[in-house]
């Protein structure tokens, strides 16, 4: 993708006229218009504002290619859906190991309770709640992280807008033929589909992170 600043056409506009210092205060105050609402738009889109910058300091005659980097760092490239690398953090007297979502909005986190490994998987906004628990009242299990849980080894909650399913998890490591962060079992029923956007797994740093949660299981 390249950048490259605003510009607007004077010869074209001015062709026929003088320019007036009435027509220089009106093309100052308009491009801290366009400015403002071309920022308002990036910022929509979910776009890093830094990107403004490198768009400023690229003349208009020329072109800036952004590197795969630069894209990602400013969210041009942005999937919003996908879960980021496995990272651990503090919490308690242990460690848990997580992974959430580019927008933030799901997240997975693996921990020890009790001597045990367990899971919990949020969701923030509909369909991942009210259409969720409605439509899979009867839920009798899934995958999480390639292992299987099944009821009663589950518990599932909305609370405001939020889906949480808890529940204990048993698996050794990470596995290459996993798909998925959550799959269900069985048939998709209607609007249901939605909760595949769950599906992306990010094996990057799993093992390292979970057998680092998993030392506190004693």
């Amino acid at each position: 993708m390249g950048i490259h600043q605003l510009s607007v056409d004077f010869e074209n506009i001015f062709s026929q006229r003088n320019v007036t210092v009435d027509d220089l205060i009106a093309n100052f105050s308009d491009t801290q218009k366009v400015m403002s609402l071309v920022l308002k738009h990036f910022m929509a889109m979910g776009i890093d504002p830094g990107i403004v910058p490198m768009m400023a300091g690229t003349s208009s005659s020329d072109i800036r290619w952004l590197t795969a980097e630069e894209a990602k760092n400013t969210k041009i490239a942005y999937e919003p859906e996908e879960f980021a690398p496995w990272v651990i953090e503090p919490y308690g007297k242990g460690l848990v190991a997580f992974s959430k979502s580019n927008d933030g909005k799901k997240q997975l986190t693996l921990f020890c309770k009790n001597g045990h490994m367990r899971f919990l998987l949020r969701a923030e906004g509909s369909p991942y709640s009210t259409t969720f628990s409605s439509d899979v009242g009867g839920l009798k299990g899934f995958e999480i992280v390639g292992a299987a849980v099944v009821a009663p080894d589950f518990k599932l909650e909305v609370k405001n807008d939020t889906l949480e399913l808890s529940g204990s998890w048993n698996s050794t490591g990470a596995d290459p033929k996993y798909h998925s962060t959550f799959s269900l079992y069985g048939k998709v029923v209607g609007s249901i589909s939605d909760i595949y956007s769950l599906y992306h797994f990010n094996p990057a740093r799993f093992d390292k992170s979970v057998n680092l949660a998993r030392k506190n299981c004693v």
